[in-house]
């Protein structure tokens, strides 16, 4: 049924609809309703009944919950923290928001930004409180400092779904979205398919979108994005966009200037997001199939993708040694268990190893000669502490000393950019509220997480999705509460 028929139903039927299902066993009436049931839906549902709402339902697609956030690779952006404290990282508020803004390219909106930097050591607090602690910190793309505190993520969902638990608020899967009703301008509700069967689901506060991003569309890829039309996507299964497209029904708009890019870093044939790397942050560099280096590996994975699509061959490789390697599974949960069949005797179909650059690079198909005459020059830059080709002089957007890789064995990973998230979307403020072309807030109507945009600008800092999520999750779902 179109939108405008059914507001006019709704207008004049609302009564046929609640007698329906006044005999049913589940009451299709609730304080709010949350679509989605990732980390910035659950943080929504949380904080509507930390204001009190009592009767909060959470809709999910899936069979399962968590969406993009359950295999992630579970980092959260942070500043501030004491646990950057013990390991002697004196960062602040203010270096984060310079760090979110520069990598953003300066169009991320600085309201949203702030925000950001500003509740998300809030919530940290709060599930470290809860019992889940960072188990590595890391810098990664676009940090000045290491802020990344990497969690499980699996234990990051499991968390909140005890608190949901606890607090008596259901969620219901197999349940999708299908269309948004409203009733005098305000979102009272929504259309839902569950079960080969359609109803209509009452919220009394409205509807907080949560149902991340659009990777898996590719009609909204071909619009909003045609350069990442033949790239590869590795994102959550329910990142179709639906969220989006009902949204934009009814008047949101997509914020301008973000733009959807690659992530570098992937293996050649990735399966899941935690089929990727960024060693590059521990000293690798990356080549071409001739064995040259086309980018400064201390950039933003993301603007390292965009150099590798533009290479002849979509595929190119990760050069690193046994030091970086075993610096890289120290930091990164998902790095340990890419690199750690090595410790086993193993060597894994994604990667080559050599006892020489030569030997390694031949493994590969790159030009050995080549390769190892490229790493030998990068070493002598390395050594002094300056690349004179890309202009490299740190691990990572400006942190940590340039490494010599010369400690045998050898590696090489065939890798690939591909598309783990839209992190670009409808335009909210920072009280969570979408809104529409002129700037006003769709009454009734909230976003949370990827399905949002303006905090990212033009690229994206490791942390931040999740960090988003959670953020404006909370925000949302107390807005909502609110009203």
């Amino acid at each position: 049924m179109l939108r405008r028929n059914f507001i006019s139903y709704c207008s004049i039927g609302a009564g046929v609809l609640m007698q329906r299902f006044a005999s049913s066993q589940e009451r299709p009436s609730y304080d709010l309703i949350v679509v989605g049931s990732g980390a910035a839906a659950l943080a929504a549902a949380v904080s509507a009944s930390d204001e009190g709402l009592k009767s909060i339902l959470v809709i999910e697609k899936e069979p399962i919950i968590g969406g993009s956030s359950a295999i992630s690779g579970g980092a959260i952006a942070v500043s501030q923290t004491d646990f950057q404290r013990q390991q002697g990282i004196n960062d602040t508020d203010e270096r984060f928001f310079k760090d979110l803004m520069k990598c953003g390219g300066y169009v991320n909106d600085p309201a949203l930004v702030k925000t950001l930097v500003g509740g998300i050591r809030e919530q940290y607090e709060w599930i470290v409180s809860k019992g889940l602690s960072p188990m590595k910190l890391m810098a990664a793309s676009g940090m000045s400092l290491p802020r990344s505190h990497m969690f499980n993520s699996g234990l990051l969902i499991q968390l909140f779904r005890e608190e949901l638990n606890s607090r008596g608020i259901r969620i219901k899967t197999g349940c999708r979205a299908i269309e948004l009703v409203q009733h005098n301008s305000k979102v009272v509700g929504v259309l839902v398919a569950h079960c080969g069967k359609t109803f209509f689901l009452q919220s009394r506060k409205g509807v907080v979108l949560a149902t991340g991003g659009f990777a898996r569309n590719q009609a909204l890829l071909s619009r909003y994005a045609p350069q990442m039309k033949k790239v590869k996507v590795v994102s959550g299964i329910g990142s179709n966009g639906d969220g989006f497209l009902m949204a934009l029904n009814l008047g949101a708009y997509f914020v301008e200037g973000e733009t959807v890019q690659a992530s570098y870093g992937f293996t050649k044939n990735p399966s899941t997001i935690r089929d990727f790397s960024t060693i590059y942050y521990s000293g690798a560099i990356i080549l071409n199939r001739e064995g040259n280096r086309f980018i400064d590996e201390s950039l933003s994975y993301k603007t390292i993708g965009e150099a590798s699509l533009k290479q002849p061959y979509p595929v190119t490789y990760i050069f690193f040694d046994e030091a970086a390697r075993k610096i890289q599974m120290s930091r990164r949960p998902v790095d340990h268990a890419l690199w750690s069949p090595f410790d086993r005797g193993l060597t894994p179909s994604y990667c080559f190893k050599g006892k020489s650059v030569y030997e390694v690079a031949d493994k590969a198909g790159l030009n050995p000669s080549r390769a190892e005459e490229t790493v030998r020059k990068y070493n002598q830059s390395a050594a002094a502490g300056r690349d004179d080709d890309f202009g490299r002089f740190s691990l990572s957007s400006g942190y940590g000393k340039l490494r010599v890789l010369d400690t045998a064995p050898f590696y090489i990973m065939p890798s690939i950019a591909a598309i783990m998230g839209t992190y670009c979307g409808l335009k909210v403020d920072q009280y969570g509220r979408v809104l529409n072309k002129s700037n006003e807030p769709i009454n009734g109507l909230f976003a949370a997480g990827e399905i949002m945009g303006g905090v990212h600008g033009k690229n994206y800092i490791t942390g931040t999705g999740l960090g988003k999520a959670l953020v404006f999750g909370k925000i949302s779902g107390k807005t909502a509460a609110s009203l």
